[in-house]
């Protein structure tokens, strides 16, 4: 099973890190950046929904 850890307003993927140390080294673990998956588009809901969409396939 994938984990997909996503980061608050303000945050970064390596917002995780401390977390990550602390789970089990064996989870297939990802934390992307969101900023990163708007690809300078209207940041809201609809957004991030279609973009994490497209990330989980």
């Amino acid at each position: 099973m994938s984990y997909i850890l996503l980061h608050g307003l303000g945050q970064t993927s390596s917002s995780w890190n401390d977390t990550i140390k602390a789970i089990n080294e064996d989870w297939d673990i990802c934390c992307p950046n969101l900023s990163d998956w708007l690809y300078n588009e209207k940041s809201c809901y609809d957004t991030l929904y279609k973009a994490f969409k497209r990330y989980s396939l």
